[in-house]
């Protein structure tokens, strides 16, 4: 019998948009040839992901159609309306009326131009707080289970706003949000079922990896939508004797080993490296979804900013400045033991702030736990200008650095920036690297750390003192500051801060924070910045405030943080395996 869909003229053969039998998408007009990123499939799939315009198919109303699919046309994502609540311009606690048209636009075209499907769900799970409902109303029959405080970033501090604000601004809906959110954590039973039914010994397999602690994506510094399990296990192998164990113990029957390496990859979670990700921008190029003439801008831009990398090394050689490199290492976690009862208990989790001098190779990390501070910018502006005030000459001082903004490029770290070059009398020069292609002499301080961490117990955060200082034996050894709550100050408070915003444009359209490649402090108090490292210096489109001397910032932080209850908790179970003379420490900790 001959199959009447196949192409039985010449035309048709040679006719690219040919339907031919055994497609997957039925009604689906596949481009033949080599080249995917002309598919219709792939463009629709790249322009759903930036927000434009795309075209999707359903199932048609046999009434309508004759063909089982029929086309439908998707509009582009727009910036909604601005809030105007009169309860969200009383309350004190939201901020939506801060938000400007310009920055909200600004936001949109970050997230849908910027961002793929994994880092635009890791940014909504950073900016999105559930919570559950602990108490209700006299005589209520609601059964809502959660409540989510919603956040939106203005100059590099989260804001607080309203549901409707933060869907507006983002072009999303309020279920593509709450399903992110609500599944964040893999111990969530997702809406999706996995691709093949999970019962039995799969059963028991899931079970177990639901159990076991996880760091979401972005905590971990990841554009991925992965969740990483905390840096407990080696090896896959090392997972699946400790699973192996867990069915010996409640006498359960096993999954092999393919089952269960194919469950990991299906629940999508990771064992975690700290490793540096393949540049996204040059696979995107690999993968045929990025101009020939946007990749070699890249390209230009990578090799423009190591190249003014080396040659201020060379002039720090010679006498005339001082290059610094600083970049924050992958989150460590105490305790961090062999004792298998950690690995289903949420630990503290520790950061290291590395600054590495270009010329000396003196090195200094700044260490501390979840407990002491947090993960934002006026941190990081602290240890900067404390590792700073250790050079009393007058050279330049040049500092590099990745791009991320909320680390390395925002109103908070330049303020302190400034205010110490005005104090100082120096000038201090901020330059970044391409983002995908940030790597630094600290990639080598961090290595280091992590080899000398194999094999040693880390019972207390302070552990990772003696860990660091003696990663480098054979010659001068990393010195190491502990840092105290007490110790950060707070660089955010608008009225001391000489410019409110870095910025190098005013309107819609103009260069934003992310452009920047390098800033310019003065110590007349001023601001220079420059789009390209080879262009010319411009200066900050802002009107500086006269701030008259160097201002005293208060304390960031009036107390000790407190952690999440439960892990708190947590950390009381795992006393047993922690000795003595460390279980005042845990059991000092404020919870919440």
């Amino acid at each position: 019998m001959v199959n009447s869909n196949l192409p039985n003229t010449i035309e048709q053969l040679g006719n690219p948009a040919v339907e031919y039998p055994g497609d997957l998408r039925k009604g689906v007009k596949r481009k033949r040839g080599g080249d995917k990123s002309a598919w219709q499939v792939t463009i629709n799939r790249r322009n759903r992901m930036r927000g434009d315009e795309y075209k999707t198919y359903k199932l048609a109303n046999s009434e309508e159609s004759s063909s089982r699919t029929t086309k439908v046309e998707r509009s582009k994502r727009a910036l909604g309306p601005t809030c105007n609540s009169k309860i969200c311009k009383k309350s004190q606690k939201r901020f939506c009326g801060q938000f400007s048209d310009e920055s909200r636009q600004r936001l949109f075209n970050e997230f849908w131009r910027d961002l793929d499907w994994g880092q635009k769900r890791a940014y909504v799970i950073s900016m999105v707080d559930d919570q559950k409902v602990e108490r209700r109303g006299t005589g209520s029959n609601s059964r809502r289970k959660e409540t989510f405080n919603y956040y939106l970033k203005l100059d590099g501090q989260k804001r607080k706003v309203c549901r409707l604000m933060f869907l507006n601004t983002l072009g999303l809906g309020k279920w593509q949000v709450r399903e992110w959110v609500l599944h964040k954590q893999s111990n969530r039973k997702p809406r999706k079922s996995l691709p093949y039914k999970v019962s039995g010994k799969k059963a028991s397999a899931k079970e177990f990896l639901d159990r076991l602690p996880k760091l979401p994506s972005h905590y971990c510094r990841q554009s991925t939508s992965k969740l990483y399990l905390e840096p407990m296990f080696s090896s896959m192998r090392q997972l699946y004797r400790e699973y192996k164990n867990h069915c010996k113990e409640r006498n359960f029957q096993e999954t092999s080993w393919c089952t269960f390496h194919k469950l990991f990859g299906e629940m999508n979670i990771s064992l975690y490296h700290p490793k540096k990700d393949k540049c996204d921008t040059c696979c995107s190029y690999e993968s045929g979804n990025m101009t020939q003439a946007d990749y070699e801008e890249h390209v230009a831009r990578k090799t423009e900013a190591r190249d003014e990398k080396a040659n201020d090394t060379q002039k720090a050689m010679d006498g005339d400045a001082h290059v610094i490199v600083m970049d924050v290492q992958a989150v460590k976690v105490a305790p961090f033991l062999n004792a298998s009862a950690l690995y289903y208990k949420t630990k503290l989790a520790v950061h290291n702030f590395t600054l590495y001098d270009m010329v000396s190779r003196h090195v200094t990390c700044y260490l501390w736990d979840e407990s002491e501070g947090e993960v934002v910018a006026s941190v990081f502006a602290t240890c900067l200008v404390k590792f700073l005030d250790r050079y009393n000459d007058d050279k330049p001082m040049i500092i590099y650095s990745d791009g991320c903004t909320p680390q390395n490029r925002n109103t908070m770290l330049s303020t302190a920036l400034l205010d110490y070059a005005v104090t100082k009398g120096k000038i201090i020069f901020q330059k970044y690297m391409e983002k995908g292609h940030t790597q630094t002499e600290v990639d080598s301080v961090h290595s280091a750390i992590e080899r000398n961490i194999k094999g040693k117990q880390i019972y207390i955060p302070q552990d990772y003192i003696g860990i660091c200082e003696g990663a480098r034996p054979n010659s001068k050894a990393y010195e190491v500051v502990y840092m105290k709550h007490f110790d950060f100050l707070d660089y955010s408070i608008e009225k001391m801060q000489r410019y409110t915003s870095i910025r190098p444009g005013n309107r819609s359209g103009d260069p934003c924070v992310t452009d920047l490649r390098q800033l310019r402090y003065d110590n007349n108090g001023s601001i220079f910045y420059k789009l390209k490292h080879s262009s010319d210096w411009s200066p900050l489109p802002r009107i500086p405030k006269n701030v008259s001397g160097r201002t005293r910032f208060p304390k960031l932080y009036s107390k000790r943080l407190s952690i999440p209850k439960r892990k708190y908790q947590d950390l009381l179970q795992l006393l047993h395996v922690i000795p003595q003379q460390h279980h005042d420490f845990y059991k000092l900790l404020s919870y919440k």
